[in-house]
């Protein structure tokens, strides 16, 4: 088996038809479908159900390769994730949760119509709302400072399966946790590889409820940055990332200073999460 594809939902009936058809769709077969659902009473339980009795409603053939699927509490987002490894037999993973949708009937057979000599093989995505599309490319070479401050998208992101091996997602962490898992894995000396290419669609309408969680989210951020990397390699991530956006004339000032080069940083994340919340809808 060659992927196999993990979507867990709760209680988003809608947004899980959308991405069963997504799936439904390709035109690339070699792959297999877990779902897990929370414990959903919104109707989701019968969409799965009509899924597995031969294909969704939006489905463009007539069968789908529904592996196995539950509907039972979970105790959140990654904990549900988790629950999915046990089932998967395929070479590589794919989370495709609840809102998530391929672009397109290609993606999975542009993306295996060739051999990748990597771990993790990760592609671009497009967020759809009501007021706003937007579309996020992600770095050719991926490097330390990049994942200090940001991450790869699990829905676009292609795991090989060996990776959890002995791992799964920190469920200590109810937001970060597939950042840690990304960090974990570059840390460890993985090998990542991007693809010119979208991969998958996300609902940007679904972002906004993020951000009355960013006190947590900062929180979760600082415990894994602590955890996993040295003082040396925070400072050394903070002073890239602040020589990259400075003006020309500031960064000999900058170098030779780490205050400057703390303060620096500090000013920038600030601006950056000012910036996020004007855009908010």
């Amino acid at each position: 088996m060659k992927l196999s594809i993990i979507t867990i939902n709760l209680n988003q009936c809608a947004g899980l038809r959308e991405t069963l058809a997504s799936v439904a769709a390709q035109k690339f077969t070699d792959y297999e479908h877990i779902i897990i659902d929370g414990g959903s009473t919104d109707g989701s339980v019968d969409e799965i159900r009509a899924y597995e009795r031969g294909g969704c409603r939006d489905a463009c053939r007539d069968s789908c390769r529904l592996k196995f699927w539950i509907s039972e509490r979970d105790t959140g987002i990654f904990n549900a994730m988790n629950k999915g490894l046990p089932h998967a037999d395929g070479e590589w993973l794919l989370f495709l949760n609840a809102g998530d949708s391929l672009h397109d009937a290609d993606v999975l057979s542009d993306v295996f119509n060739a051999e990748h000599d990597a771990d993790v093989v990760y592609g671009d995505l497009t967020g759809s709302g009501l007021r706003r599309e937007k579309h996020m490319s992600f770095p050719a070479n991926l490097m330390l400072p990049f994942l200090y401050i940001a991450s790869l998208p699990h829905q676009g992101a292609f795991i090989k399966r060996v990776c959890f091996n002995g791992r799964c997602y920190d469920e200590r962490f109810r937001i970060v946790s597939d950042w840690a898992f990304f960090l974990r894995l570059f840390l460890e000396g993985c090998k990542f590889t991007h693809i010119d290419r979208t991969i998958s669609r996300f609902n940007l309408d679904g972002v906004s409820g993020q951000a009355r969680m960013q006190r947590a989210h900062r929180r979760e951020r600082k415990t894994v940055l602590r955890e996993m990397l040295t003082p040396e390699q925070r400072a050394a991530c903070e002073r890239e990332l602040v020589l990259e956006h400075a003006p020309f004339i500031l960064r000999p000032f900058l170098k030779s200073s780490r205050i400057l080069q703390h303060a620096a940083f500090r000013c920038a994340n600030a601006i950056r999460f000012a910036q996020a919340r004007l855009r908010e809808p």
